[in-house]
């Protein structure tokens, strides 16, 4: 094998060794950040959950949300879930994607661990950004059940 500087380098060389570099630059830049969010109490609660800090630039490049339980949609009661990001002095948040739980153009049912896909387009973060998850009701809203939040972020 031979001598190396520090365990990236070990790194480098195996993935290097194995003819792949691409798999080399995804391995350093790219990122999964899971989140799980607690099931509402009621139908009628509103939620704001902190889901990560921009420790440098970097571009969200997908967002899933998996939920633990089921959920029924409805286009009179339901949730609006926005994905936001701001600055880190706690201001408003700018949003980058927002979701019903509506039959009609939202979500639409909810199966339990079923992926349902939130982002469409990639997002870019300065860093010290923040990304934040707004849960809002209409009507007499719907329990939105545990939910993981899959974030994938790409370093600049």
């Amino acid at each position: 094998m031979g001598i190396y500087k520090d365990a990236v380098d070990l790194i480098k060389h195996l993935i290097q060794s194995i003819g792949v570099p691409a798999d080399l630059d995804y391995l350093f830049r790219t990122r999964v950040i899971r989140v799980l969010i607690p099931a509402d109490a009621a139908a009628a609660d509103a939620s704001k959950y902190e889901l990560l800090m921009a420790d440098k630039a970097m571009t969200i490049t997908n967002v899933d949300l998996v939920p633990g339980a089921a959920l029924t949609a409805d286009d009179t009661d339901y949730k609006t879930l926005t994905l936001g990001k701001g600055d880190n002095a706690g201001g408003a948040l700018t949003s980058l994607a927002a979701k019903t739980t509506k039959i009609t153009g939202g979500t639409g049912n909810w199966a339990e661990g079923a992926k349902i896909n939130w982002l469409a387009t990639r997002k870019a973060l300065t860093a010290g950004q923040r990304v934040a998850l707004d849960v809002a009701k209409t009507g007499n809203g719907v329990v939105v059940p545990d939910t993981l939040i899959e974030i994938t972020v790409e370093y600049d």
